[in-house]
């Protein structure tokens, strides 16, 4: 293996797993959203059917808002209480 393909397979390995993790980030994100049980069996579907398109669609039209989390509302809450 020359450095040439060494480069091409570091770099699909960083692709993949950063593809991973951004679709670990839009489930919790989707699962933990306001959203009929219809939608959500729509997006998983998307995901298996169209992974690449479904993502970036997702990532534009949700992307704006995410939910926020447990321990960002808590601290949220501690710090208007002080």
């Amino acid at each position: 293996m020359d450095t040439s393909e060494t480069i091409w397979y570091i770099l699909g390995i960083a692709l993949v797993v950063g593809y991973v993790a951004l679709v670990i980030y839009i489930a919790i994100d989707l699962f933990g959203r306001d959203v009929s049980v219809v939608a959500k069996i729509a997006w998983v579907v998307a995901f298996i059917v169209l992974p690449i398109l479904s993502v970036i669609f997702y990532v534009v039209a949700r992307g704006d808002d995410p939910r926020p989390y447990p321990g960002r509302i808590r601290n949220d809450r501690m710090n208007k209480l002080n």
